[in-house]
């Protein structure tokens, strides 16, 4: 089942990959078009969806109830916690001699 993941990844990296050129050939009808009209806007569209995608999390951030959002900051404080644990865990190892064992 692995490889058909394998195929489609590799099938739409092929599709993206001949998108792209056609877009950067100003000779081509498409690319011709999308120097024209779309590119010139490329950047506030970019900036827009940047922007309603925060907007979008801040909202389920504040309609998400109290424990949620409790829980989401419980989480972020476990993380760090593990990353320190790790810290101390590896320069342990490489103050017992480069952590072999």
């Amino acid at each position: 089942m692995e490889w058909v993941f394998v195929i489609l990844f590799v099938a739409a990296a092929a599709i993206a990959i001949r998108v792209r050129n056609t877009l950067e050939d100003p000779t081509s009808p498409f690319g011709h078009w999308f120097d024209k009209h779309a590119r010139p806007r490329f950047k506030q569209a970019a900036l827009a969806l940047f922007g309603l995608t925060l907007a979008g999390w801040f909202a389920v951030y504040l309609l998400a109830p109290a424990e949620d959002r409790k829980g989401l900051t419980e989480m972020f404080q476990d993380l760090w916690k593990q990353f320190d644990q790790d810290k101390a865990r590896v320069r342990e190892q490489h103050r017992d001699g480069g952590g072999q064992k």
